[in-house]
C-alpha cells in the first residue's frame, strides 16, 4: 500500500500519508514517554483513534489499494501454481483447544502442505501434542542446544511427522520445502535437528527455506529476488552498525535508579543493568565485513562506538543491506501484583511485546529525556525506511524471539524489519558465541559477494562453520527468513 500511495502521483494522497507516518512516530515517542514527563494537553488514546481514523481514510482514497485488495483474494491453488514439480510448500498453524466454559485445554499444530501434484486440497497433518511441543520438549532442545548435548528426540517430536507426511506424498522426496512456521516452530532452528537413523541433521538433508507466509510465494512469482551483488556494485549501498558504546558517561557505575520517574519501565531496565557488556567481536565482525565491501567497491556506512546510534538507524533511506552487530533483547512480560503507580505504568507500557523486544545501541545505559535512548523496539523499527532493503542482517543475541500470538506469528523484530520493508532477514535465535558469529557472518557475506544467492550463500556458511564447531549451538542460532 505504501508502495501505491508514494507512487500513485496523487499529492494529496501523499500527504495525508506523509501525516499519518508523523502522527505515528509521535504516538510511539509518547508512548514511551512517563506519564509525568508527557505534555498534559495530548490525550494519547485520543491520538491513537484520530491515526486508525487517517488510516482508514487514506484506504479509501487510494483507489489502487482497492484494486490490489480485490486481486489479493488468494487461495492454496494460486499457492500450487508457484511450485515446481520437486517443491512442496508447508504452512504451519497454532491452534488451541477450548472447553465448553471457554477455557483453553490443550494446544494443536496443523500442517497444510501443498506441492505441484496436489489436486483436490492441501495435505492435512495434524500434531495433537501441542501443549508438550511447547512445553517439556522444547525446553529439553533448548538444554540440548545450549549444553552441546546429543539430541534425537527432538527430530522424532517435531520433523518426523512431517517428513512422514512428505514421504507419502513423494516417493522422490523434495527439493525444496518453504515452510510458514507458526507457534513453537517460531522458536526452533529445524536446521538443527538430528535424524537418529541417518546421524544427519535436517540442514545436510532438506534443503528447507523459511517463509512468512505460503502467500509470499504468490507474491514473489515472475520475480528474482537473489541478487548477484558480482555486477553492478555501484548501485548498491550498506550499511554496517556495531560495536557501540552503551554507556556514554564512560563510567562503569550507573546513576541510574529503579525508581527513577523520569524515565519509563523500558529504559529502566535496559539502563539499572550491570555495566552491559562490550562485544569486541562485533568490532572484528563489521571491520572484516566493511573490508570486504571496500574490496569489492560497495559503497559502505561503517558506524561504531558513539556513531552507533539510534538516531542514524532511523535515518536510513533503503540501503541494501543493513547490518546491526550488537546485543538484542526480550523481556518477559511483567507478572505479579501491582503495588506503586510506576510498576502499573510499566505495566501498561511493557504490554506490548512491540516495546518488548530490540536492539541496544550507544547510549542506552544512560538515556536522557527528551533525546532517542539507545534503544531501538520493534515498534519503532517498523517506521524504519526499507522498501527497498535486499537483506537485514541482525547479527544479535534474541533477534528472532518475540511473543507468540495464535494466528500471528512472532511479535517482534523479525515482524518489524519485515514490515518497515526489508526483503531478508538473517537473525538469531538464541545467546551465540562472539566468535562462532563472527565467523559465520564473514563466510556468509564471501559467499554471498561471489555471486552466490542469499540463501545458498547463509547454508554455504552454515556448513563451512559446522566444519570448524560441530555442536548445533554455534552453527544453528541464526535463520534466513523472506524471500
Amino acid at each position: 500500500m505504501k508502495k501505491q500511495i508514494l507512487g500513485s502521483g496523487d499529492k494529496e494522497l501523499i500527504s495525508q500519508y506523509e501525516n499519518w507516518k508523523k502522527e505515528k512516530e509521535k504516538y510511539i515517542n509518547l508512548l514511551q514517554t512517563p506519564l509525568q514527563e508527557r505534555d498534559k494537553n495530548i490525550n494519547i488514546s485520543k491520538l491513537a483513534s484520530q491515526i486508525n481514523e487517517l488510516e482508514r481514510e487514506i484506504s479509501k482514497k487510494s483507489a489502487s489499494f482497492k484494486e490490489n485488495t480485490n486481486q489479493r483474494e488468494y487461495n492454496w491453488q494460486h499457492v500450487r501454481e508457484t511450485l515446481k514439480q520437486d517443491e512442496a510448500a508447508i504452512e504451519m498453524i497454532h491452534l488451541v483447544r477450548y472447553n465448553l466454559k471457554d477455557e483453553a485445554t490443550d494446544t494443536v499444530y496443523v500442517a497444510l502442505i501443498i506441492s505441484a501434484e496436489t489436486t483436490e486440497s492441501p495435505e492435512l497433518l495434524v500434531l495433537e501434542n501441542g501443549n508438550e511441543l511447547e512445553n517439556g520438549a522444547f525446553t529439553f532442545y533448548q538444554n540440548n542446544v545450549e549444553f552441546t548435548l546429543d539430541d534425537t528426540e527432538s527430530y522424532h517430536l517435531y520433523w518426523k511427522p512431517i517428513q512422514d507426511k512428505l514421504d507419502s506424498l513423494s516417493n522422490k522426496g523434495y527439493s525444496k520445502i518453504y515452510f510458514s512456521p507458526d507457534g513453537i516452530y517460531h522458536k526452533l532452528n529445524l536446521n538443527t535437528l538430528l535424524n537418529p537413523t541417518t546421524q544427519k541433521f535436517i540442514l545436510e538433508e532438506q534443503n528447507i527455506k523459511l517463509i512468512t507466509s505460503s502467500r509470499d510465494l504468490i507474491e514473489f512469482k515472475g520475480t528474482n529476488r537473489d541478487i548477484d551483488l558480482s555486477k553492478n556494485f555501484k548501485n548498491y549501498e550498506a550499511f554496517l552498525i556495531g560495536y557501540p558504546t552503551y554507556n556514554l558517561n564512560g563510567k562503569d557505575t550507573l546513576k541510574i535508579k529503579g525508581t527513577d520517574r523520569s524515565l519509563n519501565g523500558l529504559q529502566r531496565v535496559v539502563g539499572t543493568q550491570a555495566v552491559i557488556p562490550i562485544l569486541e567481536g562485533t568490532r572484528v565482525e563489521t571491520n572484516q565485513i566493511n573490508s570486504l565491501f571496500d574490496k569489492n567497491n560497495i559503497f559502505t556506512n561503517l558506524l561504531q562506538e558513539k556513531e552507533a546510534t539510534e538516531e542514524n538507524i532511523k535515518a536510513l533511506k533503503n540501503p541494501t543491506i543493513l547490518h546491526i552487530a550488537t546485543h538484542g533483547f526480550f523481556i518477559q512480560p511483567p507478572k505479579g501484583k501491582i503495588t506503586t503507580m510506576q510498576e502499573a505504568e510499566d505495566r501498561s507500557l511493557l504490554e506490548n511485546p512491540l516495546l518488548r523486544s530490540g536492539l541496544l545501541l550507544a547510549g542506552c545505559q544512560n538515556p536522557q529525556v527528551g533525546e532517542e535512548d539507545g534503544i531501538l523496539s520493534a515498534e519503532e523499527a517498523m517506521n524504519l525506511s526499507l522498501d527497498s532493503t535486499e537483506l537485514v542482517v541482525l547479527s544479535a543475541c534474541e533477534t528472532g524471539l518475540g511473543d507468540i500470538q495464535n494466528g500471528e506469528g512472532v511479535y517482534g523484530l523479525q515482524r518489524a524489519f519485515r514490515q518497515a520493508g526489508a526483503k531478508t532477514i538473517l537473525m538469531s535465535l538464541w545467546k551465540v558465541s562472539d566468535d562462532a558469529t563472527q565467523l559465520l557472518m564473514t563466510t556468509f557475506y564471501k559467499e554471498f559477494l561471489s555471486g552466490k544467492p542469499k540463501r545458498e550463500a547463509f547454508k554455504l556458511a552454515q556448513l563451512k562453520l559446522k566444519e570448524q564447531y560441530p555442536a548445533p549451538y554455534y552453527w544453528g542460532a541464526f535463520v534466513m527468513v523472506g524471500e
